[in-house]
């Protein structure tokens, strides 16, 4: 199988009048509707607008894929598109694309699925396929692109086939009130602390945060109405502001990193089983991308 096999000219939209991600793909889901692929449009929107953005893969500067699964689909079918400006991934992201891909299918044909979601990560990881389709003017002009319609489907999916490579992270010296900024401001349960190198020293998570600050706002609660000056008295000594804890004295050292050649089935189980969200992935100790255990879920069951 190549993605010849899945990818019909009709489905290939240049240009596409999108202006975000989500109008982007609710544009090339309505193209299912029109091929016969998809018996309804708006269950397929409504499964994008569900999915976090940080689990769309960006592969390299110029594309993201989009995965659907959904009842509405008779059969895995593809649609790609291509935007006049540039794309923000979410709200306040530096990363941003023109390239939109959307693979959707039943929840009964996930392996084929996921095979075709690779297939692309692939072919669009060769920085000449996305230039080859950014300089196409139509349909028929991507379907002459043989590095990206013939492209053959792997039989195993890798770790490092779905993990998301960018990655946001803190310094041991960053605060937890800039910790916790970042983490709330994208939405992240966790995040990586890495050295100057970008080694994985660590993860700090919002509970790591939470069992800190805690504390110190109990005791704001039980002093009352008593002075400031006052309440300062029954503190401790040496009580330090959380907020200005440096990561490294909170983080947890004891990371489970991920290899991107690790096969999908291999790490799935110990993923669910493993109290994180959040798993960096790490080559010779250098983070290189970030698996959540919610996408996976999600690959691999369609919850």
């Amino acid at each position: 199988m190549n993605l010849r096999d899945l990818l019909s000219p009709e489905r290939i939209v240049i240009p596409l009048p999108a202006k975000t991600l989500h109008d982007a793909a609710e544009q090339l889901i309505a193209s299912f509707v029109e091929t016969g692929t998809a018996s309804e449009a708006s269950k397929l929107v409504g499964r994008v607008s569900e999915t976090p953005p940080d689990e769309a893969l960006a592969v390299g500067d110029d594309a993201f894929i989009l995965h659907v699964r959904s009842g509405e689909m008779e059969s895995v079918a593809a649609a790609i598109g291509v935007t006049a400006e540039p794309m923000a991934l979410e709200q306040e992201s530096e990363k941003s694309a023109r390239i939109v891909v959307v693979v959707a299918g039943p929840p009964k044909d996930t392996p084929t699925l996921l095979q075709y979601v690779t297939g692309f990560a692939h072919a669009l990881g060769n920085k000449a396929v996305p230039a080859a389709i950014l300089a196409a003017s139509s349909a028929a002009e991507v379907e002459e692109i043989s590095d990206l319609m013939d492209v053959e489907l792997p039989e195993v999916i890798l770790v490092g086939d779905v993990m998301r490579r960018k990655a946001r992270s803190v310094t041991p010296e960053t605060t937890l009130r800039e910790a916790a900024s970042m983490m709330t401001r994208y939405h992240l349960g966790s995040i990586p602390v890495l050295s100057d190198e970008g080694e994985v020293l660590g993860m700090v998570s919002g509970r790591d945060l939470l069992a800190l600050a805690l504390p110190r706002y109990l005791k704001e609660i039980r002093s009352g109405g008593r002075s400031s000056a006052e309440a300062e008295l029954e503190e401790d000594d040496e009580a330090v502001d959380p907020e200005n804890v440096p990561v490294r004295d909170v983080m947890d050292r004891s990371v489970l990193c991920l290899s991107e050649d690790q096969s999908l089935g291999e790490v799935a189980a110990l993923m669910v089983a493993k109290d994180a969200d959040r798993f960096p992935v790490a080559r010779d100790g250098i983070l290189v991308g970030i698996l959540t255990r919610g996408g996976v879920v999600r690959l691999l069951f369609g919850t």
